[in-house]
């Protein structure tokens, strides 16, 4: 009976086994239809409104309707949705023309605090490099840029994509230990996710 038990467990396992493959920054800028940053002014069970300050690429417009991300067993959303949080958002369209942040991992909505944009890893405290960032009650691991490095850097990978893959290509190329710039991100992510050695 135990044993019977045991294959039926794991054959249940196997069957309901969900993959996430967590999207990096490349990915992000190169699937989104949308890329900016703003504030959620409304929310409700289903979607929020974001109130865009800027729109990196896509159309411009002032606001626009979220879908909201909802947590699931392999991912979850740092925090609950306030009036007031600041966001980064990387936007796609689905076939009902509702814009939702992309990434099974929430990737695609990034918060914002005192000028500084917070990039959640996907691995959370497995990440040995990812810092603990504190914020009220909530929390999340990851890496701290500023928001106008991040902008900066997003126009660049947008007018440079080429060269970012030409180098992330190139095994010679080392990324130095100490260089935490979101450029270097980007690279470091295509590097060992398109272009591992």
């Amino acid at each position: 009976m135990k044993i019977h038990l045991l294959i039926i467990f794991f054959l249940v396992n196997i069957i309901s086994h969900a993959k996430y493959d967590p999207k990096i920054i490349a990915e992000l800028i190169d699937q989104a239809e949308i890329i900016g940053y703003g504030e959620i002014s409304e929310f409700g069970p289903i979607e929020f409104t974001l109130v865009f300050k800027s729109v990196i690429k896509g159309s411009p417009l002032k606001s626009i309707k979220i879908l909201k991300f909802a947590n699931w067993t392999c991912a979850s959303r740092w925090t609950n949705y306030k009036v007031g949080e600041k966001l980064l958002v990387f936007l796609d369209i689905s076939d009902d023309n509702s814009y939702y942040a992309l990434g099974g991992g929430n990737e695609g909505e990034m918060p914002i605090f005192d000028d500084n944009l917070y990039y959640k890893s996907p691995y959370n405290s497995l990440d040995i490099n990812a810092t603990e960032f504190s914020f009220d009650s909530d929390s999340l691991f990851g890496y701290k840029y500023s928001l106008e490095e991040v902008i900066s850097i997003i126009k660049n990978y947008i007018a440079e994509r080429e060269n970012y893959h030409q180098i992330s290509k190139n095994a010679a190329f080392k990324i130095p230990k100490t260089d935490l710039t979101f450029k270097s991100k980007i690279i470091s992510e295509l590097k060992s996710v398109v272009y591992p050695n």
